[in-house]
């Protein structure tokens, strides 16, 4: 495997021409020689260190680890089987991180954004987060201190366990 790559060989070829096209601009030959040639030099040498990078792993272009969440339920095996196994993660969600967004719902319980909008709803009703204000994420009416009562709160409206 060579040095460079085709995405380094198309933009090295890019920068080639971006240079002839200076030189067809400058008009005059000491023009060109003082513009084109430094800037094709520190073009070329831009390549090559950033394709030298890449190949040692350390430019932002190449795979990275995953970073590892603080919050324990990033981590989660596997996505809530039921309909309220999905509202007490939601509702477990929006009390511990004390952000009432429908988009942070969607993303992190894996449902659609129709999905996370109605259990923002629910959570809503149940007085766990504010009305709706535009795009911004809803307040949150609970403290984390007070999830243990707000868990019991849905088991008992909703007949589930908590």
């Amino acid at each position: 495997m060579g040095l460079l790559t085709t995405r380094d060989k198309q933009t090295l070829i890019g920068y080639i021409l971006l240079v002839l096209l200076i030189a067809v601009v400058a008009n005059t030959l000491m023009t060109y020689w003082f513009i084109t040639v430094p800037i094709a030099g520190l073009l070329i040498w831009r390549i090559i260190h950033v394709a030298r990078r890449r190949k040692a792993g350390r430019v932002s272009g190449a795979p990275k680890a995953a970073p590892v969440s603080t919050i324990a339920f990033a981590a989660a095996p596997a996505a809530p089987a039921t309909e309220s196994e999905v509202l007490v993660a939601a509702l477990r969600m929006v009390v511990e991180t004390q952000l009432g967004s429908t988009s942070m719902l969607q993303r992190k319980l894996k449902i659609s954004f129709a999905d996370a909008g109605a259990f923002m709803a629910r959570l809503e009703s149940l007085g766990v987060v504010g009305p709706s204000e535009g795009s911004s994420p809803r307040e949150v009416l609970i403290r984390p201190d007070g999830l243990h009562r707000a868990l019991d709160a849905l088991a008992a409206q909703e007949g589930i366990d908590s």
